[in-house]
């Protein structure tokens, strides 16, 4: 038997035009209202048909997410907040996973359109370029990017301020008196990598400390990559007293590396992340970081998407997001981690 929108008024004791409104969401019903029809519905068991609302209405409901990497908990945190505010919105997200593969994540964004979605939120892929963004907005006025940002592209954006993030880190560490400093997690396709990497070899620059190319490692963001970047700079690199990382992944990562050769992140050499992750303060010890608000970022950036959606002519959105330096265990003087791993070598430890 089909359950229609009389059997639902009947069963909430309103009109049919007020279960339409409720079911659209419409802003003038009265909260206790739309729960009685939400109920009336749920018990005779109405399903609302989105599809032929959305050929009335000339809207969907659903919003594209693309996103890079939802293996990492900076990015899926991110995506959370966003799609948690998107339904707050009476949105549904239809989110895709590219595994940092440009390809991937163009064949989404060309597909998507069959699915006539309102908006379009993007965080590209490593190596994406801004003709895949264009693409998309020769066919939807309503496209956001987010975290990460395409140079040249005329989009609204919503991001950390990654280069003073960095800078944050670079200022604590040169404060305790290092100088012999690495970064872990170049990678030249994404834009928060270049900001991050700007940052390091500007505060080098500033303190006139000499930039050995051997200390800028290009690597993936992955726990794997900080392992081997800091086995390989621990070969290579006998003078180093601090290891900055693209993210918090790649500095657990480092962790493992220096726990493997003997050394403890903080005592025998320093080591921060980026994004401030929840893992991150639960290893031992605690990791120093720069917290980047990963569900407030995703939130803020579906809600400039749905104004955008509303105001499809206004003025472009470019925000950056301050981060926040959060100090924890894994760093330290540089004169205590020398004066450690000279009595370690010594054997005198």
């Amino acid at each position: 038997m089909i359950v229609t929108l009389a059997d639902v008024a009947r069963a909430a004791g309103v009109s049919k035009s007020t279960v339409s409104l409720v079911l659209n969401d419409n802003a003038s019903i009265p909260e206790r209202t739309k729960q009685r029809v939400k109920e009336a519905a749920r018990q005779v068991g109405y399903v609302y048909n989105r599809r032929a609302a959305g050929l009335r209405s000339q809207k969907s409901g659903l919003i594209a997410i693309a996103i890079n990497d939802l293996e990492s908990p900076y990015f899926s945190g991110v995506v959370a907040g966003a799609q948690s505010e998107l339904e707050r919105q009476g949105y549904m997200a239809i989110i895709s996973n590219s595994f940092e593969n440009p390809a991937v994540q163009s064949e989404f964004l060309t597909r998507i359109r069959e699915f006539s979605v309102d908006g379009v939120m993007i965080c590209p892929a490593a190596g994406a370029q801004s003709d895949m963004v264009e693409t998309v907005q020769s066919w939807t006025s309503s496209v956001i990017l987010f975290s990460r940002s395409l140079e040249g592209l005329d989009a609204d954006f919503i991001g950390g301020d990654n280069f003073s993030g960095m800078q944050k880190i670079m200022r604590h560490l040169i404060d305790l008196g290092h100088r012999n400093i690495a970064h872990i997690g170049s990678n030249p396709g994404a834009s928060t990598s270049r900001d991050r990497v700007r940052a390091y070899l500007g505060a080098l620059h500033e303190e006139q400390i000499p930039h050995e190319p051997g200390r800028l490692v290009e690597c993936v963001g992955t726990r794997e990559a900080g392992y081997k970047a800091m086995h390989h700079l621990l070969q290579t690199d006998k003078a180093l007293t601090a290891v900055t990382c693209h993210n918090d992944t790649l500095a657990f990562g480092v962790f493992l590396a220096l726990q493997e050769a003997g050394l403890a992140p903080g005592r025998d050499i320093a080591v921060t992340g980026c994004d401030n992750v929840s893992e991150a303060e639960l290893w031992h010890p605690g990791l120093t970081t720069v917290d980047v608000p990963k569900s407030e970022l995703g939130r803020l950036a579906a809600q400039a998407l749905t104004h955008r959606l509303q105001n499809p002519g206004g003025a472009r959105v470019a925000r950056k997001i301050e981060s926040k330096l959060i100090v924890r265990g894994s760093t330290s003087p540089a004169a205590s981690i020398t004066s450690h791993r000279s009595r370690f070598v010594d054997g005198r430890s």
